[in-house]
């Protein structure tokens, strides 16, 4: 069975409650607005080293040589990838579902192709398709009322953003840019990988008579408050081919979106800082944003970078921290009794610009712990 739409009921705004879907998705549009804006980062040395380095990161020249060894994409590729379309999905601005693109001749398929390598050889991302057409999910166990709870889930092109994502990760994996902590949406790597590993920790210090304490970070606002431009700084130092960079660079300033609850859409706004939800590219860039984490020599930092709930369009990003002591005491002693002392937060590069880690901190110390198994 197909599942039901989620109701949105009256929100809260300036004047009242707001009952129809048009002044509730102006309400929700508003809320983000303020959302996708940027902290702020009162450090004007990185900010003028990251406007320095992403107005020069390349020259003309070297991106011109790029191109003529760029890989072209195939019709083949295209079918492959529209063959995986989910017909269930809704559409975006251009109002084409997935079913349309199942639907399509061979024709429109090499028409579609010369578009994207067009798009790639370029460098060029469509403004037209840098519109997101937003769909509020209610975060689990929030007041309904509230604008400000409403997950901000984007509704885009899948075909272009794919192939970018493909050679994305050819870049990322080709180079071992990403830490080997970082868990999810890697191949071979998903995060139930990095809850053994951690469960491993655990029994470890049982068998050696320890006890385990652990310390869960959670940034707010995950992917409404990057920094596009400290983004595109770190996509540069980590060497990412220049033609890629410049194409990557397109695809992620002077992004819109729009608010659609039932058949009203609210006017289309413009994003400051923050990449789309619900998209796979977005999870990856997000996790480049973060790599740069510190670490720390006395505990074990395990990013469970991003726990996600794909059934129920649930991202979130986090952090754990395993500490390990010959009793209890021990072990709570090596906890920072101050969210301000952990490591992270004292050092979180000012690229990062994220929300403050402490609202959604938690705690914890395992007494005692009980394995059983065949």
């Amino acid at each position: 069975m197909r599942k039901k739409a989620q109701k949105i009921p009256a929100l809260l705004e300036e004047n009242g409650l707001a009952y129809s879907d048009s002044i509730k998705a102006e309400t929700i549009a508003l809320s983000l607005e303020k959302q996708f804006s940027l902290n702020d980062l009162s450090h004007r040395e990185t900010e003028n080293e990251v406007k320095k380095s992403t107005e020069n990161f390349s020259s003309p020249s070297l991106i011109d040589k790029q191109i003529d060894n760029l890989k072209y994409i195939q019709p083949s590729e295209v079918i492959k990838f529209i063959k995986k379309l989910n017909i269930k999905k809704a559409c975006g601005f251009d109002c084409i579902t997935n079913k349309m693109l199942r639907n399509l001749p061979c024709t429109m398929i090499f028409e579609i192709t010369e578009i994207i390598n067009n798009i790639f050889k370029f460098s060029y991302f469509p403004k037209a398709w840098k519109t997101a057409v937003v769909v509020p999910i209610l975060k689990p166990g929030k007041d309904p009322t509230q604008p400000e709870i409403y997950r901000p889930i984007s509704l885009l092109s899948k075909l272009t953003e794919n192939f970018i994502l493909d050679k994305l990760n050819v870049h990322l994996v080709e180079n071992k840019i990403l830490c080997p902590e970082q868990f999810g949406f890697r191949k071979s790597l998903p995060t139930t990988h990095q809850l053994l590993r951690v469960v491993e920790y655990i029994t470890s210090g049982v068998q050696k008579g320890e006890c385990t304490g652990a310390v869960f970070l959670d940034v707010q606002k995950t992917f409404d408050r990057v920094w596009i431009q400290g983004l595109i700084h770190k996509l540069i130092r980590y060497k990412t081919p220049p033609h890629l960079l410049q194409f990557l660079k397109s695809y992620l300033e002077e992004r819109k979106f729009a608010v659609k609850i039932g058949n009203s859409i609210f006017e289309a706004k413009i994003m400051r800082a923050g990449i789309p939800q619900g998209e796979k590219i977005s999870l990856v860039l997000y996790s480049v944003y973060v790599n740069d984490i510190p670490k720390t020599h006395k505990t074990l930092l395990e990013q469970l970078t991003k726990t996600y709930h794909i059934q129920r369009y649930e991202f979130s990003q986090q952090q754990q921290l395993l500490f390990t002591g010959t009793s209890s005491c021990s072990a709570l002693a090596k906890i920072p009794q101050d969210p301000d002392e952990l490591p992270p937060t004292q050092h979180l590069p000012p690229t990062t610009a994220a929300d403050h880690l402490i609202p959604r901190t938690e705690i914890i110390h395992q007494h005692q712990l009980t394995i059983t198994g065949d």
